[in-house]
Protein backbone atom coordinates (compact mmCIF):
# COMPACT_ATOMS: atom_id res chain seq x y z
CA UNK A 1 0.00 0.00 0.00
CA UNK A 2 2.98 2.13 0.21
CA UNK A 3 2.09 4.37 -3.55
CA UNK A 4 -1.16 4.70 -2.45
CA UNK A 5 -0.17 6.18 1.05
CA UNK A 6 2.45 8.37 -0.69
CA UNK A 7 -0.18 9.70 -2.77
CA UNK A 8 -2.70 10.43 -0.53
CA UNK A 9 -0.02 12.20 1.74
CA UNK A 10 0.92 14.00 -1.29
CA UNK A 11 -2.63 15.51 -2.56
CA UNK A 12 -3.43 16.62 1.43
CA UNK A 13 -0.10 17.81 2.79
CA UNK A 14 -0.47 21.35 0.21
CA UNK A 15 -3.41 21.73 2.14
CA UNK A 16 -2.71 21.40 5.59
CA UNK A 17 -0.17 21.50 8.05
CA UNK A 18 0.06 17.09 8.92
CA UNK A 19 -1.85 14.58 7.23
CA UNK A 20 -1.67 10.93 8.74
CA UNK A 21 -3.42 7.83 6.59
CA UNK A 22 -5.16 4.65 9.16
CA UNK A 23 -5.47 1.27 7.49
CA UNK A 24 -6.73 -1.36 9.36
CA UNK A 25 -7.92 -4.82 8.72
CA UNK A 26 -9.12 -7.42 11.16
CA UNK A 27 -11.72 -10.12 12.00
CA UNK A 28 -13.61 -11.76 15.32
CA UNK A 29 -15.93 -14.53 16.42
CA UNK A 30 -18.25 -14.08 18.98
CA UNK A 31 -20.10 -16.78 21.13
CA UNK A 32 -22.77 -16.28 23.52
CA UNK A 33 -25.23 -18.44 25.73
CA UNK A 34 -28.57 -16.45 27.28
CA UNK A 35 -31.55 -18.43 28.79
CA UNK A 36 -29.72 -21.65 27.95
CA UNK A 37 -29.80 -21.01 24.49
CA UNK A 38 -26.54 -20.53 21.84
CA UNK A 39 -28.36 -17.32 20.81
CA UNK A 40 -24.94 -15.79 18.82
CA UNK A 41 -21.81 -17.93 17.10
CA UNK A 42 -20.73 -15.83 14.22
CA UNK A 43 -17.52 -14.32 12.44
CA UNK A 44 -17.44 -10.71 11.29
CA UNK A 45 -14.90 -9.13 9.28
CA UNK A 46 -13.72 -4.97 9.15
CA UNK A 47 -11.45 -3.26 6.96
CA UNK A 48 -11.39 0.51 6.47
CA UNK A 49 -8.84 3.56 6.12
CA UNK A 50 -9.20 7.41 8.21
CA UNK A 51 -7.60 10.14 6.62
CA UNK A 52 -6.53 13.01 9.05
CA UNK A 53 -5.98 16.33 8.17
CA UNK A 54 -4.69 19.00 10.41
CA UNK A 55 -4.28 22.88 9.95
CA UNK A 56 -3.70 24.89 12.88
CA UNK A 57 -5.08 23.79 15.76
CA UNK A 58 -8.01 22.06 13.95
CA UNK A 59 -8.62 18.55 12.50
CA UNK A 60 -10.54 17.56 9.65
CA UNK A 61 -10.67 13.77 9.58
CA UNK A 62 -12.96 11.15 6.94
CA UNK A 63 -13.12 7.42 6.53
CA UNK A 64 -14.27 4.65 4.12
CA UNK A 65 -14.74 0.95 4.09
CA UNK A 66 -13.85 0.85 0.73
CA UNK A 67 -10.29 0.37 0.08
CA UNK A 68 -9.83 0.78 -3.63
CA UNK A 69 -7.92 3.36 -4.99
CA UNK A 70 -10.38 5.78 -6.22
CA UNK A 71 -12.80 5.47 -3.02
CA UNK A 72 -9.71 6.90 -0.95
CA UNK A 73 -8.90 9.18 -3.03
CA UNK A 74 -12.02 10.90 -3.56
CA UNK A 75 -12.42 10.65 0.54
CA UNK A 76 -9.20 12.47 0.37
CA UNK A 77 -10.28 15.35 -2.02
CA UNK A 78 -13.57 16.21 0.85
CA UNK A 79 -10.57 16.92 2.92
CA UNK A 80 -9.02 19.70 1.11
CA UNK A 81 -8.79 22.87 2.76
CA UNK A 82 -8.03 26.33 1.53
CA UNK A 83 -3.76 26.51 2.39
CA UNK A 84 -2.11 26.23 -1.37
CA UNK A 85 1.17 26.49 -0.35
CA UNK A 86 3.17 24.08 -1.51
CA UNK A 87 4.99 21.19 1.01
CA UNK A 88 7.90 18.94 -0.35
CA UNK A 89 7.35 15.29 -1.52
CA UNK A 90 6.88 12.55 1.41
CA UNK A 91 8.98 9.32 0.70
CA UNK A 92 8.00 6.62 3.23
CA UNK A 93 10.50 3.86 3.92
CA UNK A 94 10.56 0.89 1.80
CA UNK A 95 8.89 -1.65 4.51
CA UNK A 96 6.70 -0.35 7.66
CA UNK A 97 8.32 -0.84 11.06
CA UNK A 98 5.72 -4.35 12.04
CA UNK A 99 5.66 -5.41 15.62
CA UNK A 100 3.42 -7.95 16.52
CA UNK A 101 2.10 -8.50 20.33
CA UNK A 102 2.93 -11.76 21.37
CA UNK A 103 0.78 -15.29 21.63
CA UNK A 104 0.95 -18.75 22.42
CA UNK A 105 -1.73 -20.39 20.41
CA UNK A 106 -3.59 -18.27 18.01
CA UNK A 107 -7.64 -17.73 18.10
CA UNK A 108 -7.79 -18.62 15.15
CA UNK A 109 -6.17 -22.12 15.32
CA UNK A 110 -9.18 -23.15 17.41
CA UNK A 111 -12.81 -23.97 15.77
CA UNK A 112 -15.70 -22.69 16.13
CA UNK A 113 -17.30 -26.16 18.09
CA UNK A 114 -14.59 -25.67 20.48
CA UNK A 115 -15.32 -21.99 21.26
CA UNK A 116 -18.89 -23.06 21.12
CA UNK A 117 -18.23 -26.46 23.25
CA UNK A 118 -16.37 -23.70 25.97
CA UNK A 119 -19.43 -21.61 26.65
CA UNK A 120 -21.83 -24.31 26.74
CA UNK A 121 -20.12 -26.12 29.14
CA UNK A 122 -19.94 -22.46 31.36
CA UNK A 123 -23.67 -22.53 30.89
CA UNK A 124 -24.15 -26.07 32.09
CA UNK A 125 -21.63 -25.54 35.32
CA UNK A 126 -23.72 -22.94 36.44
CA UNK A 127 -26.69 -24.33 35.87
CA UNK A 128 -25.47 -27.28 38.20
CA UNK A 129 -24.23 -25.06 40.89
CA UNK A 130 -26.65 -22.44 41.05
CA UNK A 131 -30.18 -23.51 42.93
CA UNK A 132 -31.18 -19.55 43.13
CA UNK A 133 -30.30 -18.59 39.71
CA UNK A 134 -32.78 -16.58 37.08
CA UNK A 135 -30.28 -15.87 34.29
CA UNK A 136 -27.11 -16.76 32.95
CA UNK A 137 -25.33 -14.84 30.14
CA UNK A 138 -21.67 -16.28 28.68
CA UNK A 139 -19.78 -14.47 26.18
CA UNK A 140 -16.60 -15.13 24.48
CA UNK A 141 -14.94 -12.84 21.74
CA UNK A 142 -11.59 -13.31 20.47
CA UNK A 143 -9.95 -10.64 17.54
CA UNK A 144 -7.38 -10.49 15.10
CA UNK A 145 -6.37 -6.87 13.72
CA UNK A 146 -3.22 -5.84 11.16
CA UNK A 147 -3.18 -1.78 11.56
CA UNK A 148 -1.26 0.33 9.32
CA UNK A 149 -0.46 3.69 10.34
CA UNK A 150 1.63 6.51 7.76
CA UNK A 151 1.71 10.17 7.99
CA UNK A 152 3.43 13.30 6.15
CA UNK A 153 6.89 13.12 8.94
CA UNK A 154 7.90 9.94 7.10
CA UNK A 155 6.50 7.40 9.75
CA UNK A 156 4.84 3.95 8.26
CA UNK A 157 4.66 1.39 11.18
CA UNK A 158 2.38 -1.43 11.32
CA UNK A 159 1.35 -3.33 14.33
CA UNK A 160 -0.58 -6.65 14.20
CA UNK A 161 -2.37 -7.63 17.40
CA UNK A 162 -5.00 -10.45 19.11
CA UNK A 163 -7.44 -10.49 21.69
CA UNK A 164 -9.22 -12.58 23.72
CA UNK A 165 -12.02 -11.91 26.07
CA UNK A 166 -14.74 -13.79 28.26
CA UNK A 167 -17.36 -12.41 29.91
CA UNK A 168 -19.95 -14.54 32.75
CA UNK A 169 -22.94 -12.45 34.09
CA UNK A 170 -25.88 -13.83 36.45
CA UNK A 171 -28.65 -13.31 38.08
CA UNK A 172 -30.03 -14.96 41.26
CA UNK A 173 -33.22 -14.67 42.82
CA UNK A 174 -34.77 -15.78 46.51
CA UNK A 175 -38.46 -14.68 47.00
CA UNK A 176 -39.15 -10.81 45.32
CA UNK A 177 -35.10 -10.21 45.49
CA UNK A 178 -32.67 -10.37 42.58
CA UNK A 179 -28.83 -9.88 42.69
CA UNK A 180 -26.01 -9.93 39.79
CA UNK A 181 -23.09 -10.77 39.40
CA UNK A 182 -20.68 -10.54 36.89
CA UNK A 183 -17.01 -11.77 35.84
CA UNK A 184 -14.79 -10.95 32.98
CA UNK A 185 -11.66 -11.79 32.02
CA UNK A 186 -8.98 -10.61 28.73
CA UNK A 187 -5.54 -10.76 27.50
CA UNK A 188 -3.80 -8.95 24.66
CA UNK A 189 -2.67 -12.38 23.27
CA UNK A 190 -4.30 -15.69 22.57
CA UNK A 191 -6.06 -18.52 24.05
CA UNK A 192 -3.21 -18.83 26.48
CA UNK A 193 -5.67 -17.03 28.68
CA UNK A 194 -7.32 -20.35 29.64
CA UNK A 195 -4.05 -22.23 30.27
CA UNK A 196 -3.40 -19.37 32.78
CA UNK A 197 -7.52 -18.85 34.61
CA UNK A 198 -10.05 -21.04 34.27
CA UNK A 199 -13.34 -20.29 32.62
CA UNK A 200 -15.04 -22.11 35.35
CA UNK A 201 -13.28 -20.37 38.02
CA UNK A 202 -14.44 -16.92 36.63
CA UNK A 203 -18.44 -18.41 36.31
CA UNK A 204 -18.17 -19.42 40.21
CA UNK A 205 -16.69 -15.27 41.22
CA UNK A 206 -19.60 -14.08 39.42
CA UNK A 207 -21.94 -17.09 40.98
CA UNK A 208 -20.33 -16.74 44.11
CA UNK A 209 -21.00 -12.66 44.61
CA UNK A 210 -24.48 -12.33 43.44
CA UNK A 211 -25.48 -15.29 45.81
CA UNK A 212 -23.49 -13.32 48.70
CA UNK A 213 -25.63 -10.32 48.14
CA UNK A 214 -28.45 -12.15 48.76
CA UNK A 215 -27.84 -12.75 52.20
CA UNK A 216 -26.17 -9.02 52.73
CA UNK A 217 -27.33 -6.93 55.33
CA UNK A 218 -28.35 -3.17 54.39
CA UNK A 219 -25.30 -0.77 54.23
CA UNK A 220 -24.55 1.65 56.28
CA UNK A 221 -24.55 5.73 55.62
CA UNK A 222 -22.55 8.41 57.02
CA UNK A 223 -19.31 9.57 56.33
CA UNK A 224 -16.80 7.02 57.36
CA UNK A 225 -13.06 5.48 56.36
CA UNK A 226 -12.85 2.81 53.48
CA UNK A 227 -10.92 0.36 52.76
CA UNK A 228 -10.86 -0.45 48.76
CA UNK A 229 -9.38 -3.62 48.12
CA UNK A 230 -7.34 -4.32 45.22
CA UNK A 231 -9.48 -6.48 43.72
CA UNK A 232 -12.17 -3.48 44.02
CA UNK A 233 -10.18 -2.37 40.65
CA UNK A 234 -8.95 1.21 39.67
CA UNK A 235 -12.30 2.69 38.89
CA UNK A 236 -11.62 5.87 41.29
CA UNK A 237 -7.76 6.21 39.49
CA UNK A 238 -8.93 5.83 35.95
CA UNK A 239 -12.55 7.99 36.18
CA UNK A 240 -12.07 10.04 39.21
CA UNK A 241 -8.24 11.19 38.57
CA UNK A 242 -7.00 9.80 35.14
CA UNK A 243 -9.94 11.37 33.16
CA UNK A 244 -8.30 14.58 34.37
CA UNK A 245 -4.68 14.10 33.47
CA UNK A 246 -5.84 13.68 29.63
CA UNK A 247 -4.26 16.65 27.97
CA UNK A 248 -7.42 17.55 25.81
CA UNK A 249 -9.20 18.01 29.07
CA UNK A 250 -6.86 19.75 30.68
CA UNK A 251 -6.50 22.44 27.51
CA UNK A 252 -9.98 23.23 27.87
CA UNK A 253 -9.25 23.58 32.04
CA UNK A 254 -11.81 21.50 31.85
CA UNK A 255 -10.08 19.34 34.43
CA UNK A 256 -9.14 20.32 38.08
CA UNK A 257 -5.66 19.36 37.48
CA UNK A 258 -5.15 22.10 35.02
CA UNK A 259 -2.16 24.34 35.58
CA UNK A 260 -0.61 22.21 38.59
CA UNK A 261 2.98 20.59 36.74
CA UNK A 262 4.94 20.21 39.94
CA UNK A 263 2.67 20.89 42.23
CA UNK A 264 1.15 18.50 45.40
CA UNK A 265 -1.88 16.99 44.01
CA UNK A 266 -1.87 13.95 45.93
CA UNK A 267 -0.17 11.87 49.42
CA UNK A 268 3.05 11.44 48.86
CA UNK A 269 2.47 7.56 49.14
CA UNK A 270 1.24 7.86 45.62
CA UNK A 271 2.71 7.32 42.10
CA UNK A 272 0.52 7.39 39.31
CA UNK A 273 1.20 5.54 36.27
CA UNK A 274 0.59 5.12 32.32
CA UNK A 275 1.67 2.05 30.56
CA UNK A 276 0.93 0.85 27.34
CA UNK A 277 3.72 -1.26 26.79
CA UNK A 278 2.87 -3.80 29.76
CA UNK A 279 2.83 -7.56 28.17
CA UNK A 280 -0.59 -9.00 27.87
CA UNK A 281 -2.75 -6.48 29.62
CA UNK A 282 -6.11 -5.42 28.22
CA UNK A 283 -4.93 -1.63 27.23
CA UNK A 284 -1.54 -2.55 25.69
CA UNK A 285 -0.29 -2.12 22.24
CA UNK A 286 3.42 -1.32 20.63
CA UNK A 287 1.98 1.86 19.07
CA UNK A 288 -0.93 4.16 19.84
CA UNK A 289 -3.75 5.18 17.56
CA UNK A 290 -0.99 7.51 15.60
CA UNK A 291 1.74 5.43 15.32
CA UNK A 292 3.80 6.58 18.57
CA UNK A 293 5.66 3.97 20.47
CA UNK A 294 3.65 3.79 23.98
CA UNK A 295 5.73 4.11 26.93
CA UNK A 296 5.50 4.28 30.91
CA UNK A 297 4.29 7.15 31.93
CA UNK A 298 4.69 8.56 35.49
CA UNK A 299 1.88 10.77 35.88
CA UNK A 300 2.06 11.64 39.77
CA UNK A 301 5.34 10.69 41.27
CA UNK A 302 5.63 10.93 45.23
CA UNK A 303 2.35 13.35 45.30
CA UNK A 304 3.78 15.45 42.61
CA UNK A 305 1.82 15.66 39.32
CA UNK A 306 4.67 15.26 36.62
CA UNK A 307 2.74 15.03 33.41
CA UNK A 308 -0.40 14.60 31.11
CA UNK A 309 -1.38 11.76 28.62
CA UNK A 310 -1.23 13.70 24.94
CA UNK A 311 -1.83 13.16 21.35
CA UNK A 312 -0.04 14.40 18.50
CA UNK A 313 -2.08 17.58 18.28
CA UNK A 314 -2.20 18.33 21.75
CA UNK A 315 1.25 18.08 21.75
CA UNK A 316 1.69 20.66 19.10
CA UNK A 317 -0.45 23.00 20.44
CA UNK A 318 1.38 22.52 24.22
CA UNK A 319 4.78 21.47 23.62
CA UNK A 320 4.22 18.87 26.05
CA UNK A 321 5.53 15.55 25.00
CA UNK A 322 4.36 12.69 23.20
CA UNK A 323 2.61 10.11 25.57
CA UNK A 324 1.45 7.40 23.13
CA UNK A 325 -1.53 7.95 23.94
CA UNK A 326 -3.61 9.45 21.27
CA UNK A 327 -5.83 6.19 20.68
CA UNK A 328 -8.67 5.49 18.66
CA UNK A 329 -11.63 2.77 18.32
CA UNK A 330 -11.44 2.25 14.95
CA UNK A 331 -10.60 3.38 11.39
CA UNK A 332 -13.53 5.41 12.06
CA UNK A 333 -12.15 8.07 14.06
CA UNK A 334 -9.47 10.40 15.03
CA UNK A 335 -7.65 9.54 17.77
CA UNK A 336 -7.77 11.88 21.35
CA UNK A 337 -5.66 11.61 24.57
CA UNK A 338 -6.75 8.17 26.53
CA UNK A 339 -5.49 5.77 29.51
CA UNK A 340 -4.09 2.86 28.52
CA UNK A 341 -3.47 0.52 31.86
CA UNK A 342 -3.40 2.89 34.37
CA UNK A 343 -2.33 2.31 38.08
CA UNK A 344 -1.18 3.55 41.71
CA UNK A 345 2.49 1.83 42.06
CA UNK A 346 1.64 -0.74 45.51
CA UNK A 347 3.28 0.05 48.41
CA UNK A 348 4.82 -1.46 51.84
CA UNK A 349 1.39 -2.75 53.87
CA UNK A 350 -0.16 -6.06 54.05
CA UNK A 351 -4.10 -5.96 53.69
CA UNK A 352 -4.78 -7.55 57.37
CA UNK A 353 -2.55 -4.40 58.33
CA UNK A 354 -4.24 -1.67 56.62
CA UNK A 355 -7.96 -3.16 58.05
CA UNK A 356 -6.75 -3.57 61.22
CA UNK A 357 -6.33 0.74 60.86
CA UNK A 358 -10.44 0.82 60.92
CA UNK A 359 -12.09 0.93 64.11
CA UNK A 360 -15.12 1.40 62.02
CA UNK A 361 -15.82 1.60 57.95
CA UNK A 362 -16.46 -0.14 55.35
CA UNK A 363 -14.57 -3.03 52.73
CA UNK A 364 -14.91 -2.49 49.46
CA UNK A 365 -13.72 -5.78 47.15
CA UNK A 366 -15.66 -4.82 43.91
CA UNK A 367 -16.66 -1.44 42.50
CA UNK A 368 -19.41 -0.61 40.05
CA UNK A 369 -19.75 2.13 37.43
CA UNK A 370 -20.94 5.64 39.20
CA UNK A 371 -20.37 9.18 37.82
CA UNK A 372 -17.75 11.75 37.83
CA UNK A 373 -17.22 15.38 36.60
CA UNK A 374 -13.75 15.72 35.57
CA UNK A 375 -13.85 19.56 36.41
CA UNK A 376 -14.45 19.13 40.04
CA UNK A 377 -12.97 15.60 40.48
CA UNK A 378 -16.37 15.08 42.48
CA UNK A 379 -17.57 11.16 42.14
CA UNK A 380 -20.14 8.71 43.25
CA UNK A 381 -19.70 4.91 42.90
CA UNK A 382 -21.51 1.94 43.44
CA UNK A 383 -20.39 -0.54 45.90
CA UNK A 384 -20.83 -4.25 43.87
CA UNK A 385 -19.09 -6.15 46.94
CA UNK A 386 -18.02 -4.92 50.48
CA UNK A 387 -18.37 -6.04 54.46
CA UNK A 388 -18.33 -3.75 57.03
CA UNK A 389 -14.80 -3.18 59.09
CA UNK A 390 -15.28 -3.45 63.13
CA UNK A 391 -12.31 -3.49 65.30
CA UNK A 392 -9.98 -3.88 62.34
CA UNK A 393 -11.94 -7.03 61.56
CA UNK A 394 -13.95 -7.40 58.75
CA UNK A 395 -17.65 -8.64 59.42
CA UNK A 396 -20.60 -9.30 57.09
CA UNK A 397 -21.16 -8.00 53.36
CA UNK A 398 -23.35 -5.00 53.08
CA UNK A 399 -25.46 -4.32 49.93
CA UNK A 400 -27.22 -1.53 48.17
CA UNK A 401 -23.60 0.87 48.89
CA UNK A 402 -22.29 3.91 47.15
CA UNK A 403 -19.58 5.85 47.69
CA UNK A 404 -19.32 9.84 47.22
CA UNK A 405 -16.24 11.83 47.21
CA UNK A 406 -13.51 13.90 45.46
CA UNK A 407 -11.32 12.30 43.19
CA UNK A 408 -8.15 14.74 44.17
CA UNK A 409 -9.60 14.77 47.98
CA UNK A 410 -8.71 10.93 47.83
CA UNK A 411 -5.50 11.13 46.45
CA UNK A 412 -4.32 13.88 48.92
CA UNK A 413 -5.63 11.57 52.07
CA UNK A 414 -4.48 8.06 51.62
CA UNK A 415 -2.85 7.08 54.60
CA UNK A 416 -2.11 3.79 53.75
CA UNK A 417 -1.15 1.45 50.53
CA UNK A 418 -1.00 -2.28 50.01
CA UNK A 419 1.90 -4.55 48.47
CA UNK A 420 -0.06 -6.26 45.16
CA UNK A 421 -2.27 -5.20 42.44
CA UNK A 422 -4.75 -6.50 40.92
CA UNK A 423 -5.77 -5.09 37.31
CA UNK A 424 -9.30 -5.06 35.47
CA UNK A 425 -10.41 -4.91 32.03
CA UNK A 426 -12.81 -2.77 30.84
CA UNK A 427 -14.01 -0.10 27.73
CA UNK A 428 -13.49 3.54 28.51
CA UNK A 429 -16.06 5.77 26.68
CA UNK A 430 -15.06 8.91 25.63
CA UNK A 431 -16.59 11.02 23.38
CA UNK A 432 -18.32 8.73 21.35
CA UNK A 433 -15.53 6.21 20.68
CA UNK A 434 -14.60 3.11 23.33
CA UNK A 435 -11.71 1.86 23.55
CA UNK A 436 -9.88 -1.08 26.01
CA UNK A 437 -8.32 -0.23 29.37
CA UNK A 438 -6.80 -1.65 32.29
CA UNK A 439 -6.72 -0.20 35.40
CA UNK A 440 -5.27 -1.28 38.94
CA UNK A 441 -4.61 -0.24 42.56
CA UNK A 442 -3.46 -1.89 45.51
CA UNK A 443 -5.54 -2.16 48.45
CA UNK A 444 -5.56 1.75 50.26
CA UNK A 445 -6.71 3.13 53.41
CA UNK A 446 -9.15 6.58 52.95
CA UNK A 447 -9.46 8.05 55.87
CA UNK A 448 -13.10 9.26 54.98
CA UNK A 449 -15.62 9.09 52.46
CA UNK A 450 -19.55 9.16 52.27
CA UNK A 451 -21.30 5.99 52.25
CA UNK A 452 -24.67 5.78 51.14
CA UNK A 453 -27.15 2.96 51.59
CA UNK A 454 -29.75 2.49 53.30
CA UNK A 455 -29.94 2.67 57.36
CA UNK A 456 -30.19 -0.13 59.49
Amino acid sequence: MKELWEKVIDLLLPYGDWVEVYFSLGHSTRVGMEDRKLYRAIRGEGIGVGLRLIKGERTYYAHTSDISEHAIMGVAKELIGSVKEQKERVVLPPQPHTEMMGFLVDPDSVSMDAKTELVRGIDNFLWSEGKLLRQVTVNLMDSSAIVEIANSDGLWVREEKKRVLFVVNVVVQRDEELQTGREAIGIVGGWELFNDVSAKDVAAKALRRAVLMLDAAPAPVGKMPVVMSATAGGTIVHEAVGHGLEADIVVKESSVYANRLGQTVASELVTLVDDGTMKGLWGSSHFDGEGVKTKRNILIEDGILKGYMTDRLMSRITGWPLTGNGRRESFKFYPIPRMTNTFLLPGNMEDDEIVDMVKEGILVKKMGGGQVNPTTGDFVFKVLEGYTIKGGKVGGPIKGATIAGNGPEVLKSIKAIGKKLDFQIGTCGKDGQGVPVTDAQPTILVPELTVGGTAI
